[in-house]
C-alpha cells in the first residue's frame, strides 16, 4: 500500500501524463474518410448515373474551410438521394458537424452553386483528397490512408 506521499506523487503523474497525451481533434474524421473511401471504391458513376455535384477544390477549402465543407455536406445529400440503393450512414450530416468546428477567415468565398458540376466519381475523390488534408492537420496521430496500410 502506498503511503501518503508516495500515493500522492502517484496521482501527480498520473495527471501530467493525462494532460501530455494529445487528444483527437474534433476535425480528425477518420470515420467519415473511411466512408467516402469505401464509397469511392464502389463505382459511384454507375450507382448515381447522371448526378452531377457541385465541387469544391482543395484550394477552395484552404481559403473557405467552413463553406467548402458545408458544400461538400449539402452535395452529399443530393448525392445520398439519387443514389442506386444506399445503405450507408448519413455523410450529410457528418460532414455539416466538420463544418460546425472549422473556423473560416474573413474573406470572399465562393457559394456552393458556383462551383464546377462534376460526376459522383470526381466528387468523392475530391472530397478525399480534401478530407485526407484535413486529417493530415488535425489528427493527433499520423493519418494514413487505407491504401497505404
Amino acid at each position: 500500500m502506498l503511503t501518503g506521499s508516495l500515493a500522492l506523487a502517484s496521482v501527480h503523474l498520473c495527471l501530467a501524463c493525462l494532460l501530455v497525451l494529445p487528444s483527437q481533434s474534433k476535425l480528425c474524421s477518420k470515420d467519415v474518410f473511411s466512408t467516402v473511401h469505401i464509397l469511392l471504391q464502389s463505382d459511384p458513376n454507375s450507382t448515381c448515373s447522371g448526378c452531377r455535384l457541385y465541387t469544391p477544390s482543395i484550394e477552395d477549402y484552404k481559403r473557405c474551410p467552413r463553406s467548402t465543407m458545408m458544400c461538400f455536406a449539402n452535395e452529399s445529400k443530393v448525392l445520398i438521394e439519387e443514389w442506386d440503393d444506399y445503405r450507408g450512414p448519413r455523410l450529410d450530416r457528418k460532414l455539416g458537424k466538420l463544418a460546425q468546428w472549422l473556423k473560416q477567415p474573413e474573406s470572399e468565398c465562393r457559394q456552393c452553386e458556383f462551383q464546377k458540376e462534376e460526376t459522383a466519381g470526381k466528387f468523392l475523390a475530391d472530397l478525399l483528397k480534401t478530407l485526407q488534408m484535413m486529417n493530415s492537420q488535425h489528427c493527433t496521430r499520423p493519418f494514413r490512408s487505407p491504401e497505404r496500410k
